[in-house]
């Protein structure tokens, strides 16, 4: 499943010896107005200028980013400044009026990968996330299993959904008679029912507010309205499109009128509770030959991509349409894929990283039928036969292993020859250049390679954004001498910057930078004493030991014989005293290191700021408060702490609130 996940994210083929083809982006210029009639303002789209289609994505090739045809326009940046300047004193006329009523059907009630699927995309938490406060709330008793394929709902719970929705919505939202769903999950395995909440009368989620944490209560909402919503009426929808003309150009706007919310007023289906359906854009009612007025005219820049990147949610609901997988692997799945270093998770869309490409490439080279969505989906098939005792699982293990017919098994894909020339090269650019250029893997990373030349290229870096004018710049990087920065004990000292980030390098000695710390931020003196590490303080007063500051793997410490001691982030190593490191030292063992003391609240706690495994945070010695990332703790007064605990307080669940089962 993790190999069938990367292939999707790649997308690469096995063809030409490790050449992939990147697709293309196209920039181009978007006139976004805002036009008024019957006091209600409203946006529309550009869709044609002098008698040619303003191009969309779709209309570029997603390789080169060229259009496709010439009968579409794109805006560039002159162009749509001059429009702007036209548009705002033109007339504006409704040209067209399209108007149809729609229904809008409630969704089924959770299954796993649609409770992941909305837990990712409108709680913004991880599918493991979701996973484990899920199974939170399932031994608290507040909902069903939270591993199932089955939409189906028991009568209990049908029941108890048209009870809440009669009570707080009134007949009007209740259909006469219950709604059921299809299955549409292949090899779905119908155990359980839906995910739900328990019992026969649903707990509101008002009143559960105070006894869940902020995560719990979250996601215990989303399921009940998830729940209630698959039982109630449809939403009826007035489906509106109005073209305006200027004579040369033309506009559209897409919008909806709700009728009757049905099933809206609980839950709707878009990710974004802001742009959601009921909330939609509201067009003025108009017929044709009816004026308007443009309000304003703005120019903003698009980038066109190829094709969006898969998030957790869309990932997941691939898995599930192809079969591949079970409910209680997707989670797990996922957070291995990032674990091992294959996927980067970047404000919530998942970037394959070069190693990704590396696997896959070797993987389809030499274990193509292993490696194939069809081979998964039908493993899937195979193992439930088994699990029937329609099929021999002893049969079933040495057709795998030995093969059979045309298939080779497992053991005959071991013992071929591997070109390791070939599985190390992950790209292949030949564009303007008389060197290949290379991209391949090795025993310590991924790395450039361009005939003699090579180079460390940073495990940050986006395959897709890579030019063959940013290799040839990190090239020319890699052959300049490093600036030197003095020298010790006759070793000239350098800053450079390797594959895990900038370093201080003097000979064979080798130090990173501090916490924090940029390259535009080193000088002479900085790096010196930075390469100068470990560097003596004084002697310990009751041991009589030396005491040394030092920088390592994991960061700054202190250290006194074989006592070791964290530096807290917010201290700069080079400034730090004997006294700050006896501190340190004293408090090895004995929880966190208190960073600061603020005063006292009103009921005489003390106000401290800590540094503790994940970071400082705030406490009274009760409630424990994280810092944000960026706040600077020098400027943080007693006031502000009291209010961030206070904050914490109301969202902290009691204590021992769920009654043993």
């Amino acid at each position: 499943s993790q190999v069938n996940i990367l292939l999707a994210l790649t997308n690469i083929g096995p063809g030409d010896g490790g050449t992939v083809i990147i697709p293309s982006s196209h920039k181009s210029n978007i006139v976004h107005p805002e036009f008024k009639a019957n006091k209600i303002l409203f946006e529309s789209d550009l869709i044609e200028y002098n008698q040619k289609k303003i191009a969309t994505g779709k209309d570029f090739n997603k390789y080169s980013g060229q259009l496709k045809s010439d009968s579409y326009i794109s805006l560039n940046e002159s162009l749509a400044k001059d429009l702007i300047k036209d548009f705002i004193v033109d007339n504006w006329t409704v040209i067209s009026v399209e108007q149809k009523p729609q229904k809008s059907n409630p969704l089924p009630p959770f299954i796993t990968s649609t409770l992941q699927q909305d837990g990712v995309r409108k709680l913004r938490m991880s599918s493991k996330r979701v996973m484990i406060i899920a199974q939170k709330l399932y031994e608290a008793g507040l909902i069903t299993y939270m591993r199932t394929d089955s939409t189906t709902l028991s009568k209990e719970a049908i029941e108890a959904s048209r009870d809440c929705i009669l009570n707080l919505y009134g007949a009007n939202y209740l259909p006469k008679k219950f709604r059921t769903y299809k299955n549409k999950v292949k090899n779905a395995q119908e155990a359980h029912e839906a995910i739900r909440p328990t019992g026969n009368t649903f707990k509101l989620p008002k009143d559960l507010k105070n006894q869940l944490s902020d995560d719990e209560w979250k996601l215990y909402d989303l399921i009940w309205k998830r729940t209630i919503a698959s039982q109630m009426k449809s939403a009826e929808l007035l489906k509106t499109v109005l073209k305006l003309s200027n004579g040369s150009s033309t506009f559209e706007s897409r919008g909806q009128i709700v009728q009757f919310p049905g099933y809206y007023k609980v839950y709707t289906n878009d990710s974004d509770e802001k742009n959601s359906a009921n909330k939609d854009k509201i067009l003025p009612n108009l017929k044709i030959n009816d004026s308007v007025n443009p309000i304003s005219f703005d120019e903003i820049k698009s980038e066109t991509k190829a094709t969006p990147r898969f998030t957790e949610a869309s990932l997941i609901k691939e898995l599930e349409n192809l079969g591949i997988g079970r409910p209680s692997t997707y989670a797990s799945i996922m957070d291995t894929i990032q674990q091992r270093g294959y996927v980067r998770r970047v404000k919530g869309t998942m970037i394959p990283t070069f190693i990704a490409y590396a696997v896959v490439q070797f993987l389809e080279n030499y274990f193509k039928d292993l490696v194939n969505l069809e081979f998964t989906a039908n493993l899937e098939n195979t193992l439930d036969s088994i699990s029937r005792s329609e099929k021999e699982s002893i049969e079933f293990l040495n057709q795998f292993y030995f093969g059979y017919n045309s298939q080779s098994g497992l053991n005959n894909l071991l013992d071929q020859e591997f070109n390791k020339e070939t599985s190390k090269t992950i790209l292949k650019f030949t564009e303007n250049s008389n060197l290949k250029t290379y991209i391949k893997v090795g025993r310590y990373g991924v790395y450039i390679e361009q005939g003699d030349k090579k180079a460390t290229l940073h495990t940050d870096t986006i395959p897709a954004d890579l030019k063959i004018k940013e290799i040839n710049e990190i090239l020319e990087r890699k052959d300049k001498n490093p600036k030197s920065m003095g020298n010790i004990e006759g070793e000239e000292i350098y800053l450079k910057v390797g594959r895990f980030g900038p370093y201080i390098q003097a000979g064979k000695k080798m130090k990173s930078l501090l916490p924090g710390m940029k390259v535009e931020d080193v000088t002479n003196d900085i790096a010196l004493s930075i390469i100068s590490l470990p560097a003596e303080l004084g002697k310990h007063p009751k041991t009589g030991e030396l005491v040394y500051k030092d920088i390592g793997r994991y960061g700054p410490y202190v250290k006194s014989g074989k006592t070791n001691g964290k530096v807290p982030n917010n201290y700069n190593l080079l400034n730090i005293t004997l006294e700050d490191a006896i501190g340190f030292l004293n408090s090895k063992g004995k929880g966190p290191i208190v960073i600061k003391t603020l005063g006292v609240d009103e009921n005489k706690n003390n106000i401290e700021i800590k540094d503790g495994r994940f970071g400082p945070y705030i406490t009274n010695g009760k409630i424990n408060a994280t810092i944000k990332k960026g706040t600077d703790l020098e400027t943080i007064s007693l006031k502000e702490a009291i209010e961030v605990i206070n904050e914490k307080a109301k969202k902290s669940p009691k204590k021992n609130r769920f009654k043993k089962r």
